[in-house]
């Protein structure tokens, strides 16, 4: 998981290693984005390589995906108010 995640607000640029964000999350929802959204697979898919049902997988997904977008804005909320200080603190 060594990808990188861009986020562009009212120009101002913030690079987040989504690795980091990944390891916030518990090991259900890093699986489930893992296998879906970054790997391409379908949610019976991952279903099955999981051991989770169809709707677990697309819960564990939808919340994973709303932690790593409220850290991305609280990132670039503390980068406007400490320009100098760095965009996520972990």
């Amino acid at each position: 998981m060594h990808a990188i995640a861009r986020y562009k607000h009212d120009g101002v640029e913030s690079s987040i290693d989504l690795g980091r964000l990944m390891a916030r999350l518990t090991a259900k929802a890093q699986h489930a984005i893992q296998h879906v959204k970054l790997e391409g697979l379908s949610v019976a898919e991952a279903a099955r390589r999981s051991g989770m049902t169809e709707s677990t997988v697309k819960i564990n997904i939808h919340r994973g995906l709303k932690a790593i977008s409220a850290a991305i804005k609280r990132a670039v909320h503390a980068r406007r108010r400490h320009p100098r200080t760095p965009a996520v603190r972990w």
